[in-house]
């Protein structure tokens, strides 16, 4: 069916309307139909991809609006890094202090900075809070700074609680789990070395070591070890005693003998005995243990029957030996930088 055309005047009406309108009474029913049809279908379709459009796309200020905020609570910290995530700050300014430990004397603010390889106004404006605290304290006429009183009662404190005794049990315990052999630890009297301690190894031959037996300074390990690290005027006296009592080796029969003999459990940090005169083929080798003062406070003993221990300085019972004094040294505030 062909559209008939209307050729009824417009009207006013004139321009682009004009003729549109024209058009449109140009049209048959059918025709008017289908095109209603397809602008209804472009308009829905105009809409729908309205919107769909990303907020990137409309006005800025609204797009604001529109973006989704992200979401904190999504992911949960767990219990475990929760627990490793320590305070920044806090290590920062340990560091510091460690660093003006270290020293051993006090230090210009410059000196600290390299010290703890930090710049020297961020080093400043923890040491201002280290000063406030008491952690840390400056001399007003040089300028340097040191360890404060609430540092040294923390150190007091910290030293008072320790028991080198039972830190000592507990090192010979795990000493003779690992080596096998008779442990034991031995402390200064007036009357010398005194073993105070000892921890039987799980082998059917074994070296009983009586508790309270009082050691000599030269033919014994533990006398060796003290009279290498003690002062000689503490020695001094027991010393002459056993020079003038004891048939010694000849190699100890004079005073340079001895110093030799001292300068070489110096050099390495272990004295060794075989054939202790009081106990014919019994070895032994005794490492020092050192306090927070630097001293000796204690020996650590690992003793057997000759030709079933192994004492020499590269083997494995005189390297657990002197490992384990060494660790425990370190427990009692003995530091390693001297």
């Amino acid at each position: 069916m062909g559209c008939t055309v209307d050729k009824r005047p417009l009207g006013p009406s004139c321009g682009v309307v004009g003729k549109l309108y024209r058009l449109w009474r140009c049209m048959c029913v059918a025709c008017k139909l289908s095109h209603a049809v397809k602008v209804a279908c472009v308009l829905i379709q105009s809409h729908e991809e309205s919107l769909l459009i990303r907020p990137s796309q409309t006005n800025p200020i609204q797009s604001n609006h529109l973006r989704p905020m992200p979401n904190t609570q999504s992911q949960p910290v767990s219990r475990d890094s929760e627990g490793k995530n320590g305070v920044q700050s806090f290590e920062i300014g340990m560091t510091i202090l460690r660093a003006i430990s270290d020293g051993h004397r006090a230090m210009m603010l410059k000196d600290i900075a390299a010290a703890a390889d930090m710049p020297a106004s961020k080093v400043h404006r923890y040491i201002v809070s280290l000063v406030r605290s008491g952690m840390v304290e400056q001399d007003p006429l040089t300028s340097r700074y040191d360890l404060g009183p609430f540092a040294l009662n923390l150190g007091l404190v910290a030293v008072d609680r320790l028991d080198r005794i039972k830190l000592g049990l507990t090192t010979i315990a795990d000493l003779r789990d690992e080596i096998n052999q008779t442990t034991g630890l031995a402390v200064w009297s007036d009357n010398g070395p005194v073993i105070i301690r000892s921890m039987r190894p799980y082998r059917p031959i074994t070296v009983n070591v009586v508790t309270g037996t009082a050691l000599k300074l030269l033919t014994s390990a533990s006398g060796r070890a003290f009279a290498a690290w003690l002062p000689p005027s503490t020695t001094a006296a027991s010393m002459a005693r056993e020079r003038g009592m004891l048939a010694l080796p000849p190699e100890l029969q004079s005073s340079a003998g001895i110093d030799a003999m001292l300068a070489e459990v110096r050099q390495h940090g272990v004295a060794v005995v075989s054939d202790y005169h009081l106990v014919p083929g019994v070895s032994a080798a005794a490492s020092p243990v050192f306090n927070f003062k630097h001293e000796i406070t204690l020996t650590v003993l690992a003793i057997g029957v000759k030709g079933m221990i192994d004492l020499t300085l590269q083997g494995p019972v005189v390297t657990a030996l002197k490992r384990s004094a060494q660790a425990l040294s370190l427990r009692l505030g003995h530091g390693t930088s001297t």
